[in-house]
């Protein structure tokens, strides 16, 4: 996938090539600020979509697990600390 912007259609994009993979590791944009898209993506590319958002843990708490068909995705966190 490599470094996608902030930019909706083209984190769309991204993901929807690299879900012809087994796996998909997503790190960044999984929190609740402006920028952070990628449940909301997720969420529009299939179902079940997202079936957890969020992980008692700290850091790492924005934590995302998804399932796109019979596509795992796993978003992460993308502040260093986490």
């Amino acid at each position: 996938m490599g470094i996608v912007p902030d930019d909706p259609e083209r984190l769309r994009a991204a993901v929807e090539k690299a879900l012809a993979n087994d796996m998909v590791i997503i790190s960044g944009g999984s929190s609740v600020g402006r920028d952070d898209m990628v449940a909301d993506i997720l969420s529009q590319l299939g179902l079940p979509g997202v079936l957890v958002h969020g992980v008692r843990m700290a850091p790492g708490k924005p934590t995302i697990l998804a399932l796109i068909g019979d596509r795992v995705v796993c978003g992460l966190p993308g502040n260093p600390v986490s």
